[in-house]
């Protein structure tokens, strides 16, 4: 799980994917037929700050591709905090962590986590 990533920031990697995970929320599941994956995702600046402006724009452009080849999307409520999307400005130099909860389907195994924002970047999970 090391691939890089340059879209304005100067690194993109996985740092781990747990699954099955458990909620944040104890009362809440993904619902039948479904257990949750969380992806750590580290963002690192350059020689200065990055805004990678997750948001709405980019934190979607991920997905968990799984063992039939299909893909899983993202899951709310988020299974792990701080969430990618909480990242909104990371010092020259330094990098953060944030994570990403998947809602996949029981039976079904990750493969690999994906972003896809015009070039395609796959982290393989074993």
């Amino acid at each position: 799980m090391s691939q890089s990533a340059n879209f304005g920031v100067r690194r993109l990697a996985t740092t781990s994917l747990v699954y099955p995970a458990e909620s944040a929320i104890p009362e809440w599941s993904p619902g039948a037929g479904l257990y949750l994956a969380v992806a750590g995702i580290k963002v690192c600046a350059g020689s200065y700050d990055a805004a990678p402006g997750w948001g709405d724009a980019h934190w979607p452009l991920f997905t968990l591709d799984l063992s039939d080849g299909s893909f899983a999307g993202l899951g709310l409520p988020p299974a792990r905090e701080p969430t990618l999307e909480s990242i909104q400005t990371i010092r020259a130099g330094t990098c953060a962590v944030g994570f990403l909860t998947f809602n996949v389907p029981i039976g079904k195994a990750p493969v690999a986590v994906e972003f896809n924002e015009g070039h395609r970047y796959r982290w393989l999970t074993r």
